[in-house]
């Protein structure tokens, strides 16, 4: 059925790519052009010219001669012709009615990214085990299940890291750290939607050890963002069930997260309620993963509203819309299905019309399991309601699922069906040959049957052994909750396994078991396929083991004794040690087992000077006090005792409720038990015995002989042939007699070993008895049996317990690349004794088949094995005989029977004799019930089944009695007979031969030691000659056993030799003395000539059909021999004659050594030769010396030294070629002492250099080995000197501490921040990434610690002389040093100068001013410059000062008491506020002094905290000075002032009246304007701005407005308004700077570019004088002799205009110049005139003179004096431009840093992004302003010029993902300017919906902000939608604020509706403020 079912899958492929290439056209529906029956018409088409034409691609079976044909049709016999006939009938049938097939899913067809239902089968600490669909299983790391857990991992791995200066040495298990406990956040059962992250592939481990390979892994992930990745907001709909994880816990429910962007969900208490009592929990863990159903969706809402009540989300159905997409159907979703047909193990379903799915024969009802049950139960058109099971996007393929317990969403229930219970009665439902068995296990319940799990050996074909109806036993060994199946194994070892789970384990019992592997802690030991176990290393064996590895060899079976075994935590410890699993005394379990007086065998734990504490089994622990230790007294019990030593003791005392018990090692002075007897003496070696069965094992059965000894004989020791030990062993039950037990060997110990192998009683009885080892001959043949397998051996053990060992070459004449593919344990062999070694106790023998038919008895052996084999298969007959009383029919015989039905195996035929037929070889077809003539081949007694063959009705074909008469004949002769093959067995063949009347003879076709395979090549239908061996006699009473078989032997025919002569002979040598292969031979001088030269070898002519090569290491004997290094092959040249030596052979093919004497192809053989002139000058030296002396790698001594050459040079290693032909690695850092040379390898080293090399490391279990070209052997920290050189590789970097380089294997030297550069600078890590190689100097080195200081200075490590570090001694008070911040306490800070010195900083040192908030100026890792105030030599302490006032030179500039005037004005701000007055400190001095409250304004002020902050800039006025008490007296009225003192930067608005300038008409204001007046007496003056709409601002980081203008109307680019005032200078250059110069806009024949800069300055200059005077006109009634700062800054626009006409007129005017000398007089006398600098450029550039344009910018930098900073920085914009223009990459980065290092880095950074976005560089423009992140990360200025750049050219989402990432740098004060920009930002440019959203939640922040309401405001009047601004303004006005602030909102409200609005809307806000007023 298999084979048949292969057409129909590649059918199903084909349909499967017509409807893909029809999908093509519709990826989202849409109807097909063909109509359903067209396309069914063309799928059937489809099917059937596949099936058709792959038979038709199948020739027929012929008969072929004996030779090449036969060999190649080895495989084909008569079966597969009607197999072929066969198939085309199938073929032709399921055209009609074979369904298709569901493709179940396996880990090849899974794919990465893949989503699916699961349900968790077992929670771990570090992750999750979930059951798949179709029996898969994945795993979910500790990492993948939220965002919250997590976090909580990083943090506990962070917490655990305490030891910062540690290099990366300590590793922290899980176990150890503080990590959540998952059994917290999910239940077993437990259904979870999961996510396939990776897929790991099986790899097949050492040798085919499947224990030790790779196995396969899916990795899953439960976090909703990895689940939902395909989701967006608007794809969620009421309905839909996906995942989600808890974020957090409110008063009423709970906060979730979907993963997906803009979508956050609330959990009601209400809907978590049934949940909860479910679960029985109180509430919910935060990080938990949940199943929701959603109950409200949708775009306009934040937040859905979801449910997990369970009955909910089981209910909850999606439903279809016009939208819905693939990806929006999720694996857990409940949905309406159509069927569209019934498949053969399956539904075929479609879902929402336009997408596919199947059901699988796994996720039907019960009740459906065969095609016809679910074609009955499902019919096309059929509604269903399945839930989506799993969707795999990548090939569009949904899976449902119909399982009851996945749609309710329930843990499937399996109690009453416990892992390990057997029944008997297991019924077949389903057969699918593929896949396995679809079973029902006794109480109703489904399980599943893998193929794999059917029988002990590999099964391909079970549609006849597991017939659906069958019963058989079967096994439960496990659950498969995903599937809700019980999964079960029919396999006979595992039914026979005493356990399958740790439950099942005891302690005390003996175990065998296969070695894994050995790791530190002991070795793992698999005792069955789901068990592993460890055997500690102290349980090695009772002696110390210092080589584990011999003793336990990887795949090796072994016994163990269970100690202790731990069923929850899965833990199985074993024993070796043979004092307990040879103990005669019974183990000691538990506490409650143990008896008084019993003697048992323990391990001493521990040795305390009171006694010592044994440990039995089970971990059952014992006090032995020192009373008890011996006879004698035992003063020191450490002396007497050791710790893991086994010992015997009895128990003395016992207390079993406190787990106490107490022992003796004084045997003598106890009551003792008496050990139990053996009688195994009774037993003799090589004597034969009879037992009866008593028990049985998986293994092994236990016999009774001679009535008192009980010994074991193993399932491989009941017959010769692994057929028959199993069907005996099967048949063999309690109290069965088994016959003819040899006992071949006795142990040490007493146990026999028996054996009933036919071939070793045989050679016992031939030998008259059990040899010795001396008696044995070379030549001999020897029966004997598999004892044990290893890489390079096999062990034959034979009768006597005599072990010979067979090679890898002498294993089989066939290449043997592993012995277990062609023998295995307990195998029966026949053994050629090759070498006897008395003198050693060495057998050798050899296996091969060819050695074998050397000795004269191999046909006699071969005979008796033919005969053995079909006595024993009649004595299985025998066995399995039943009531029927059907004669079995005479071989040979000519029977009649009816054709019953076909097989793929052939005609099963009904005898009219009775009993039944196989007809196996037919080359026609035959009719059913047809009566056919058939001759009897062979007769099975077991199955009771005749093998048939077809003869023509009256053919004679003889009685038996002329058979045998004819047979005896020719054995008589002993002639050779013709004979044809009529039927092959396992084992032999039936024969016919019409010289012998037609006889039916039984030849021998496997050979004596073969495993698989036939040794006589032969097919039926070919002709063979054979010899009679052996006819039976004949009598009346025959049966159909061995009395009716002739038995013959293959006749050997003698063949000559072919001639391998001219296949290796030599085709125009070079050397005549050479003219074959074989005259070619190692350690001989041949002629040859140089083909080619290489850079490692020379490619050398033997012969024009051999070639040869001489590699590089086997030219010179030493390096000093070569001339030159780099090119040491340049003496040799093509088609040189040279004389050689040969050494060696090489497999091309394979790329191995060739033995001496092989036999390979010539073609496939490389002559290896040497040239070296030591081996050429000694001729009389051997090759076996010369190869003792060539390297190997496992003589590869370290520290050794080798002449290389290098094959490969990499980035960070060179491969080397030393003698041998071994390759090594050389990495970089040890390729040279030379900074330069390591990190540019490919420059200073050549393909083939000649190097000199050391062995520095060896990896034997890679065989890998590292070497050096700098020295022996690697640096030791002994050997490192203060002043020495180092190269090494940074491993860590630290930005406070400096980095950590790994100078060698064991040391790591410490580069501190302050050793990096000789010039401190900011940041000094950043130049350096890990595993950059640097060079650098030892500084300090401590031997005790291992630890090295050193420097990176260029300036010491350029020096010859030993490093000066910076030491105590050479400071001196008042020195000026620089350092780095370390460290910030409350006091101060400090201050790293040194590695090992470090400065304190005092907060009254930090600076000369009061400031705030000194701790935010002053970060870890500052460069600072301080002052040396003081030093403490022997504390180590030293003082440092920030003030500038000390750095600048002392205090000549800083104010003291003394300089101080009554009535003297002072800059100051304000230090600290208290209710009667401010305290401020003088600028510039450290003096400080009290304004009071009387003396802070003109009028009374109740609340200075309403005026001023802390922090306020001022000007004060000295009114007293009180000298005695130093203290002073401030005044700030504005009285005290005059207009110049203005100038000083005091603003006063805030205390000035409100005259004029009404927010409202002069008739609406009149109540406003009285209520500011009536408030003004309460002591708080309100006013408004009238200079300026400034809103009132309640917040001290006050939101201003920039120089755009930010009213609705404003167009320009980028306008904005500014919030609060970024740290940072402005960066933007200011109106009346000159503007960068734009080289791509200037033509040859028109104005120049900067003309147009020029002008078009001019002109936005005058659109601010105009708009300035615009809004200065409110002024005239104002204080007109007073001048406002507008007129100030007014005044200071026309002095800016006035000098740019004058630069025009210079340039412009009536004799612009015309050549350089113009523009050269011009300089003489304006030579800081940036103007006429960038003019003079621009005119070379215009005549394409680029190289003269860069020397004038050159030197307009060096004339410009360096004052005029805003000169030079305009030179510097035009430099960039022009490079930008006209250079390259590297020219324009030489002047960009230029530029930074000479002006504001910011400030050029701003000018070249401007430069890059105005000349359409978008990328170099994002990597530079990334690059202005990360260096000013802290300036709002960048993030925002940066947003706008990417909103501007279409990368918006890049531009909003900025928000979050600059929230993260920016200070917290700047939060809120941040977000209001973004929204700003949003909608200027952008989506407003998105704006709109970020203003909300400022405004949910920040409610009373009045400067955020109005920004709000302005961005919504903007937008232009009327209803929106009406409703905001509304909310603004609903708010409570004070009369100021209202009046602002309502004449903004006024002016609004006047513009935008209608006479209603006027009308409502004048009424609205009317009301308010009369609400005063």
């Amino acid at each position: 059925m298999a084979k048949e079912k292969k057409p129909l899958a590649a059918a199903s492929s084909q349909q499967t790519h017509i409807h893909d290439a029809i999908s093509q056209d519709f990826p989202r529906g849409g109807a097909s052009e063909l109509t359903p029956l067209e396309y069914r018409d063309i799928s059937d088409k489809v099917k059937e010219d596949f099936l058709l034409g792959n038979n038709e691609s199948q020739t027929p079976v012929h008969k072929s001669s004996a030779g090449s044909d036969a060999a190649s049709s080895k495989k084909s016999n008569k079966r597969q012709a009607s197999s072929n006939d066969n198939k085309i009938s199938v073929a032709k049938k399921s055209k009609v009615d074979t369904p298709a097939s569901v493709t179940l899913l396996s880990h090849k067809r899974l794919n990465v990214g893949m989503c699916m239902i699961g349900v968790i089968r077992e929670i771990n600490s570090l992750d999750l085990a979930v059951s798949l669909p179709n029996q898969l299983t994945g795993f979910v790391s500790l990492t993948e299940i939220s965002e919250y857990i997590s976090n909580q991992v990083e943090a506990a791995v962070d917490s655990d890291d305490e030891d910062d200066d540690d290099t990366d040495m300590d590793n922290t298990t899980g176990n150890e750290l503080n990590l959540p406990t998952l059994s917290s956040y999910f239940t077993v059962g437990q259904i979870v939607i999961c996510k396939i992250i990776s897929l790991t592939q099986a790899a097949p481990g050492k040798n085919g050890d499947h224990s030790t390979s790779k196995k396969r892994r899916i990795d899953l992930s439960l976090k909703p963002e990895t689940v939902n990745e395909e989701l967006e907001k608007a794809d969620l709909v009421p309905g839909m069930v996906i995942p989600c994880s808890v974020t957090s816990k409110e008063d009423h429910g709970y906060l979730l997260s979907f993963g997906i962007d803009g979508a956050s969900g609330f959990l009601k208490k209400a809907h978590a309620e049934a949940y909860l009592r479910m679960k029985n929990i109180s509430q919910l863990e935060i990080g938990s993963i949940l199943m929701c159903s959603i109950l409200s969706a949708g775009s306009a809402s934040r937040v859905i509203s979801v449910s997990i009540d369970p009955t909910h989300v089981a209910t909850s159905q999606m439903k279809q819309s016009e939208e819905t997409k693939l990806s929006h159907i999720r694996p857990g979703a409940f949905v309406t299905a159509v069927v569209d047909e019934a498949l053969e193990n399956g539904l075929g379903v479609s879902v929402f019309k336009f997408f596919k799915g199947t059901i699988d024969w796994f996720h039907l009802p019960a009740a459906e399991v065969s095609s016809e049950d679910i074609s009955s139960r499902f019919k096309k058109g059929q509604k269903i309601k399945p839930r989506v099971l799993y969707v795999d996007l990548a090939r569009k393929k949904i899976g449902l699922t119909l399982s009851s317990t996945l749609v309710a969403l329930n843990a499937p229930d399996f109690s009453g069906f416990e892992i390990g219970s057997i029944a008997k009665n297991v019924s077949v439902l389903r057969v699918d040959p593929s896949v396995g068995l679809l079973v029902q296990y006794p109480g109703g319940r489904i399980g599943y049957v893998h193929i794999s799990r059917l029988t002990d050996d590999h099964t391909t074909k079970i549609e006849k052994a597991f017939r659906v109806g069958s019963i058989h036993p079967g096994r439960i060994i496990g659950h498969d909750l995903c599937d809700n199946l019980l999964l079960l194994s029919f396999a006979s070892e595992v039914l026979s396994q005493p356990f399958l789970r740790f439950q099942d384990i005891k302690a005390g019992v003996e175990v065998k078991g296969h070695v894994l592997r050995i790791i530190p802690a002991g070795v793992m030991v698999a005792v069955t396929d789901f068990i592993r176990g460890l055997c500690p290393s102290s349980h090695f064996s009772d002696a110390k083991i210092t080589k584990p590895e011999k003793l336990f060899k990887e795949g090796a079976t072994m016994s163990f004794q269970v100690l202790s075994v731990d069923p929850v935590a899965k833990r199985l410890i074993l024993t070796h040690r043979k004092s307990l699993l040879e103990s005669k005394f019974p183990p000691i379990l538990s506490y409650a087992d143990a008896k008084i007086g019993q003697i048992a065998t323990g391990i001493i734990t521990s040795v305390k000077p009171f006694g010592c504490i044994v440990t039995f089994h089970g971990n059952v622990h014992a006090i032995v006090p020192l009373s008890k230790l011996s006879d004698s007294r035992v003063e020191d019990p450490m002396a007497h005792f050791k710790v893991g030593q086994a010992i015997k003791c009895q128990i003395v005392s016992i207390n079993i409720t406190k787990e106490k018990m107490c022992a003796s090692f004084n045997l003598n002075s106890e009551k003792t038990i008496d050990a139990p007897i053996s009688a195994v003496s009774t037993l003799s070696i090589g004597q034969t015995y009879d037992g009866t069965v008593t028990s049985k094992t998986s293994i092994a059965v236990v016999l009774k002989v001679n009535e008192c000894v009980s010994v074991s004989v193993t399932k491989a020791h009941l017959s010769d042939f692994p057929s028959h030990s199993q069907k005996l062993f099967d048949s063999l039950n309690t109290g069965s007699f088994l016959s003819g037990l040899l006992v071949l060997a006795i142990n040490k110990r007493g146990v026999p070993t028996l054996s009933r192998k036919s071939s070793l009683i045989s050679q016992v009885q031939r030998d008259g008895s059990v040899k010795q080892l001396s008696d044995f001959t070379v030549g001999q043949l020897i029966s004997g049996f598999v004892r044990n397998i290893h890489d390079k051996s096999c062990f034959i053990e034979f009768p006597g317990g005599i072990i010979g060992v067979a090679s890898l070459h002498n294993i089989s004449n066939n290449f043997v690349s592993n012995i277990a593919d062609h023998v295995q344990i307990g195998q029966s062999v026949l053994a050629y004794v090759s070498n006897i070694d008395l003198d050693n106790s060495r057998l050798s023998v050899s296996l091969k088949a060819s050695h074998l038919e050397l000795s004269p008895n191999f046909p006699e052996m071969e005979l008796e094995r033919l005969r053995s084999f079909i006595s024993e298969y009649s004595l299985l007959g025998s066995v399995h005989l039943d009531s029927s009383t059907v004669k079995p029919p005479t071989l040979g015989q000519v029977v009649e029977g009816t054709i019953e039905t076909k097989t793929k195996y052939g005609y099963v035929v009904q005898l009219k004799s009775g009993g039944q037929g196989l007809i196996n070889r037919l080359n026609k077809e035959l009719d059913i019930k047809s009566v056919v003539q058939c001759r009897v081949l062979d007769y099975d007694p077991v199955t009771r089944i005749a093998d048939l063959m077809v003869i023509s009705p009256g053919t004679t074909t003889g009685t038996l009695k002329q058979h045998l008469q004819a047979a005896q004949k020719s054995q008589t002769t002993g002639e050779s007979v013709e004979a044809c093959v009529e039927l092959i067995k396992e084992y032999y063949a039936v024969v016919s031969s019409p010289k012998l009347q037609g006889a039916l003879s039984y030849c021998l076709v496997k050979g004596p030691n073969s495993l698989t395979g036939k040794s006589m090549r032969c097919n039926v239908g070919d002709k063979v000659q054979i010899q009679i061996k052996m006819v039976p006699k004949w009598s009346t009473d025959q049966t159909c056993t061995l009395q009716q078989r002739i038995l013959a032997l293959p006749s050997v025919v003698e063949t000559p030799a072919k001639d391998t002569k001219p296949k290796r002979a030599l085709q125009n040598p070079v050397d005549p003395s050479v003219t074959d292969l074989e005259s070619i031979v190692a350690g001989m001088f041949i002629t040859c000539v140089v083909r080619s030269v290489k850079d490692t070898q020379i490619n050398i002519r033997i012969a024009d059909n051999l070639n040869g090569r001489i590699q590089a290491t086997e030219i010179f004997d030493s390096l000093d021999s070569i001339s030159d290094l780099k090119s040491p092959m340049n003496g040799f040249k093509p088609k040189q004659t040279i004389k050689a030596k040969v050494i060696g052979f090489h497999n091309t093919k394979t790329h191995s050594y060739l033995p001496i004497s092989h036999n390979k192809s010539i073609n496939q053989t490389v002559v290896e030769l040497t040239v070296r002139p030591s081996e050429l000058a000694d001729e009389s030296a051997s090759l076996v010396a010369y190869s003792e002396r060539r390297p190997k790698f496992e003589t590869l001594a370290i520290s050794s030294e080798h002449i290389g050459f290098i094959q490969r040079i990499d980035a960070e290693f060179l491969r080397v070629l030393i003698n041998g032909g071994l390759l090594g690695n050389v990495a970089n850092i040890d390729a040279s002492d030379n900074i330069d040379a390591i990190e540019n390898l490919d420059t200073h080293f050549t393909i083939g250099q000649a190097v000199k090399c050391f062995v520095t490391s060896k990896n034997d279990a890679k065989k890998l080995f590292n070497m050096s070209l700098v020295a022996p052997t690697p640096l030791e920290i002994e050997s490192i000197a203060v002043g020495q050189k180092v190269i090494g590789r940074i491993t860590r970097i630290d930005p406070l501490k400096g980095v950590m380089i790994r100078i060698s294997g064991k040391i790591s030297g410490r580069v501190h921040v302050t050793d990096i550069n000789d010039v401190f600078t900011e940041s000094p890590t950043s130049e350096f990434k890990l595993q950059q190689v640097v060079q650098a100097v030892v500084l300090s080195v401590n031997r005790a610690s291992g630890s090295v200081s050193c420097s990176l200075r260029k300036s010491v490590v350029a020096s010859d002389s030993p490093p000066t570090p910076l030491s105590l001694a050479s400071l001196k008070q008042g020195d000026v040093t620089s350092g780095y911040i370390r460290d910030i306490s409350e006091k101060g800070c400090f201050v790293s100068l040194s590695s090992d010195i470090h400065a304190r900083v005092k907060m009254s040192e930090l600076s000369d001013e009061f400031v705030v908030d000194w701790k935010s100026a002053f970060k870890p890792g500052m460069l600072v410059q301080g002052k040396v105030l003081g030093i403490d030599v022997g504390k180590r302490q030293v003082e440092l000062s920030f003030k500038r006032s000390l750095l600048s030179g002392g205090s000549a500039n800083m104010i003291l008491f003394e300089d101080l005037k009554v009535g003297q004005k002072l800059k100051g701000s304000i230090k600290r506020i208290e209710s009667y007055g401010l305290f401020i400190a003088i600028q510039n001095s450290t003096l400080s002094g009290l304004c009071h409250s009387s003396e802070v304004a003109d009028r009374p002020v109740q609340n200075l905290e309403r005026l001023y902050s802390v922090g306020d800039s001022v000007m004060a006025i000295v009114l007293k000075l009180n000298a005695e008490k130093n203290r002073i007296y401030f005044g700030l009225k504005s009285s005290y002032f005059n207009d110049t003192d203005a100038d000083t930067g005091v603003c006063e608005e805030d205390t000035e009246s409100v005259s004029d300038g009404n927010i409202l008409a002069e008739s609406d204001t009149s109540a406003l304007d009285e209520v500011s007046e009536n408030e003004s007496v309460s002591g708080e003056e309100v006013a408004f701005d009238s200079d300026e709409d400034v809103p009132p601002n309640d917040s001290d980081d006050s939101m201003e407005e920039e120089d755009g203008d930010n009213s609705e109307g404003s167009d320009s680019e980028g306008d904005y308004v500014e919030l609060g005032q970024d740290d940072d200078m402005e960066v933007d250059p200011p109106q009346g700077s000159i503007q960068p110069l734009s080289v791509p806009e200037f033509s040859w024949d028109s104005q120049t570019a900067m003309d147009m800069l020029a002008i078009n300055k001019l002109d936005s200059e005058d659109s601010e004088e105009e708009n300035q005077e615009d809004v200065s006109s409110d002024e005239s009634d104002y204080n007109k002799n007073k001048r406002s700062r507008r007129a100030k800054k007014r005044e200071r626009a026309d002095k800016e205009k006035q000098i740019l006409k004058e630069e025009l007129s210079l340039v412009d005017g009536d004799h612009p110049p015309e050549v350089a000398e113009d523009y050269e007089r011009l300089l003489l006398s304006s030579p800081n005139n940036s103007y006429i600098w960038i003019k003079y450029i621009v005119f070379h550039l215009n005549l394409a003179e680029i190289d003269k344009g860069r020397q004038v910018a050159e030197r307009a930098l060096k004339s410009i004096n360096f004052r005029e900073e805003q000169e030079r920085l305009n030179i510097w914009v035009a430099f960039l431009n022009l490079e930008n223009t006209y250079g390259t990459l590297e020219t324009l980065a030489k002047i960009l840093e230029r530029a930074i290092q000479m002006n504001d880095a910011k400030t050029v950074y701003f000018h070249m992004a401007k430069i890059y976005e105005r000349t359409g560089k978008d990328d170099m423009c994002i990597k530079l302003y990334q690059t202005m992140c990360k260096k000013f990360k802290e300036s709002l200025q960048v993030w925002m010029d940066y947003a706008r750049f990417l909103i501007t050219h279409g990368k918006e989402d890049a531009a909003r993902q900025l928000l979050s990432r600059s929230m993260q740098s920016l200070p917290k004060r700047k939060h809120g300017d941040a977000a209001c920009k973004f929204a700003q930002l949003e909608f200027k440019q952008g989506e407003p919906e998105r704006g709109r959203t970020i203003f909300e939640g400022l405004m949910s922040s920040c409610p009373k902000r009045t400067d955020l309401w109005s920004v709000y405001l302005d961005m919504e009047i903007r937008a232009g939608d009327l209803t929106i601004v009406r409703r905001l303004f509304d909310r603004v006005l609903e708010g409570k604020w004070s009369p100021r602030k209202m009046k602002y909102f309502f004449k903004k409200y006024l002016e609004f509706e006047k513009k935008h609005g209608d006479e209603k809307g006027v009308h409502h806000v004048k009424q609205a403020a009317i009301k308010f007023v009369e609400s005063l």
